[in-house]
């Protein structure tokens, strides 16, 4: 597998640097194109062709593709990185179908989980600023697209980063950074002393995840954390295993922990959204204070204005009226309100989804006895236009007096609707054994409003 170059600024001593450095490998240099905006589009376009171009080449269908920045240095010793790529390389081949990029180096790194010890890596859910990447076909696609585009919102590596979350591996420890010797034509002084700031915090959060994680299999004694889950507290949270309580948790073969979110990412809001809790099996997530009550007001108030009965949407994405929904609703799309903009872009952000895989957002107002029976999001055929569902996000506008709950019966759970909450579940293969059947129970009193974002596999037209 070839190590190939991408030469950002045309700079004959940068390449002899990152020659000389992978001596033992074979080097491919691609020239980055050059652009009136500058150097980092450059890259980014240059990147793009160079994936392509390595796919075309992949006549064994190998399906990895190494791709390195000329401004990039080993921060392992050049001998210990000779002696783990090759089990690096193997490790990867074996695993294709759980990674979708193998990064080199970068900063703010989101630490998940430790994957193997041996060779040691670290799955990740956040990492940007990568000088030196393996692809997959599926993020070599993703690079392709992105670079496509004339106008960008966001850098590449932030794009990679939130649509590959949970899929992108880091060698521990790792062993790029930023280029911190010569002048670069593409950074500043003062910018390369941030960038160096951002990576040795990174490497910071990787030495105490990686720390962390041996202090656990250290004590095998420890009692594990389903076992110590408080159910006050789980009710308290507003979620609620109906059946036997603990037993249910091994009847449905869930195992359900308190963690972290990507809610740092999120840009200054009144209030910011916690993870109350998670759950493997249904893959769902709730979030508590993902919408200030002034906001749900906001929406309430917007939605009430174009509110009518109800539809479904079928597999050809056409809505037709069902006897399972009996409530009444609207849509409000991107440009409604400013607010409907920021909660995309939020929604965007805890999910790594991109905004345009969103589907309008429904509001819908359920009154007494009315109800969403049991059902399924995704589509039993795949819709070959604007893709398969793959997540719904699920927003509590107002807390009912009684009722309304969304019920997930396969699974034993049931989560209340309080005002301002929001529930998040995934279906990526969308098949039954994902538990994802759910439904919103009849009201008993008062009323329900709930707003509801459907995401795709692909942009929704």
């Amino acid at each position: 597998m070839n190590f190939n170059v991408i030469n950002l600024a045309h700079r004959k001593d940068r390449w002899k640097h990152i020659a000389e450095t992978f001596t033992a490998f074979p080097l491919k240099r691609f020239d980055a194109l050059t652009h009136p905006t500058g150097g980092w589009v450059g890259c980014l376009k240059s990147h793009g062709a160079l994936l392509t171009k390595l796919i075309e080449e992949d006549k064994n269908n190998l399906g990895m593709y190494v791709v390195i920045e000329d401004d990039c240095e080993l921060l392992q010793s050049q001998e210990v990185f000779e002696a783990r790529w090759e089990e690096y390389k193997k490790y990867l081949s074996e695993h294709m179908n759980e990674w979708d990029f193998f990064s080199g180096g970068g900063a703010y790194v989101r630490p998940t989980r430790i994957v193997c010890y041996d060779p040691f890596i670290i799955e990740c859910d956040w990492s940007v600023c990568t000088q030196f990447v393996v692809h997959t076909k599926r993020s070599a696609q993703t690079m392709i697209d992105f670079a496509a585009q004339t106008e960008w919102d966001t850098s590449c590596d932030n794009h990679l980063a939130m649509k590959h979350r949970n899929k992108i591996w880091l060698p521990y420890p790792m062993f790029c950074r930023q280029l911190e010797t010569g002048k670069s034509d593409i950074a500043s002084d003062e910018e390369k002393d941030k960038i160096t700031v951002e990576f040795e915090k990174s490497a910071k959060v990787l030495e105490d995840f990686v720390a962390a994680e041996k202090a656990k299999t250290a004590t095998p004694s420890k009692a594990p954390i389903m076992q110590k889950i408080d159910l006050s507290t789980v009710l308290s949270r507003h979620i609620i295993w109906t059946e036997g309580k603990l037993e249910a948790f091994k009847e449905c073969a869930m195992y359900v922990k308190a963690v972290g979110a990507n809610t740092g990412m999120l840009p200054a809001a009144p209030v910011k959204p916690q993870v109350a809790l998670t759950v493997q099996v249904p893959n769902l997530t709730l979030f508590t204070n993902f919408l200030s009550p002034k906001e749900c007001q906001e929406i309430i108030n917007e939605a009430s204005k174009s509110l009518e009965k109800s539809k479904v949407l079928g597999d050809g994405d056409e809505c037709t009226y069902h006897e399972a929904r009996t409530n009444s609703g609207t849509f409000l799309g991107r440009g409604s309100l400013p607010l409907i903009d920021r909660i995309d872009e939020h929604i965007s952000i805890l999910t790594g989804i991109p905004i345009e895989y969103g589907e309008p957002m429904q509001i819908s107002k359920y009154a007494v006895d009315e109800e969403y029976k049991p059902h399924h999001d995704y589509f039993e055929e795949k819709n070959n236009s604007n893709g398969q569902r793959v997540a719904t996000f699920l927003i509590y506008l107002n807390t009912p007096e009684d009722g309304g709950e969304t019920t997930f019966p396969d699974a034993k759970i049931d989560v209340q609707a309080v005002m301002g909450n929001a529930v998040l579940f995934r279906y990526p293969k969308a098949e039954s054994s994902e538990l994802t059947l759910h439904g919103g129970t009849p009201v008993k009193a008062g009323v329900k409003w709930i707003a509801v974002k459907w995401l795709r596999d692909r942009a929704f037209a």
